[in-house]
């Protein structure tokens, strides 16, 4: 009740105050220094830190490289649309770098991958359609809720006959396939016979 800031949280013996105002936060800072130190209790240094020094140490931690993919995957999907399909290879390679290229893939070769970085596997190594292949069916049993982006990332594998295989597979042994997978893995089917048809 002594506390002025516009939100506090407090779960257990952690302490968070949120306002616009630094005099705030510090006045609630002494007050809860002496409400501690009324119980005989004090607050440890080490721990106690303003929001500014949290996210710089947040931002150092943060893998550049990882950084860089994000924005790319930003743009990608900002020129290409929800659909995540441009129609222009020459637009996809100018957004990655040798460098985020070569992270990308060793994202793809980690059995322990996860699911953010399979989604940028996806929307980012669309050159890379062969190699992606082989991790597609992990991708799909591991991340249901992947299953659009493994459609919209199929257009660029050329082995056609090797993802129908790879559909039917799924299809066939996945007992617990969700409605959405089904979905998205139905589209696929008819987009890649489509296709066999045309070629």
């Amino acid at each position: 009740m002594q506390l002025n800031c516009e939100l506090s949280l407090r779960f257990m013996d952690d302490f968070y105050f949120f306002s616009d105002s630094e005099d705030t936060i510090n006045g609630d800072f002494v007050t809860v220094q002496k409400l501690l130190g009324d119980k005989g209790l004090s607050l440890n240094p080490a721990k106690t830190s303003y929001g500014d020094e949290v996210q710089t140490d947040i931002a150092q931690q943060v893998d550049a490289i990882k950084v860089g993919l994000l924005k790319a995957r930003r743009i990608v999907i900002e020129v290409s649309g929800l659909e995540i399909s441009l129609d222009n290879e020459e637009d996809n390679q100018d957004v990655l770098t040798d460098e985020q290229t070569d992270y990308l893939l060793n994202l793809l070769r980690n059995h322990d991958i996860d699911e953010s970085d399979a989604e940028l596997v996806l929307v980012l190594l669309r050159d890379h359609g062969e190699d992606v292949l082989s991790r597609l069916e992990s991708f799909l049993r591991r991340f249901p809720g992947l299953s659009r982006n493994v459609y919209h990332f199929a257009k660029y594998v050329i082995e056609k006959e090797e993802l129908s295989s790879l559909i039917h597979e799924f299809v066939s042994d996945e007992a617990y396939a969700t409605e959405d997978q089904l979905f998205w893995m139905a589209k696929l089917a008819g987009s890649v016979e489509r296709n066999s048809q045309i070629s």
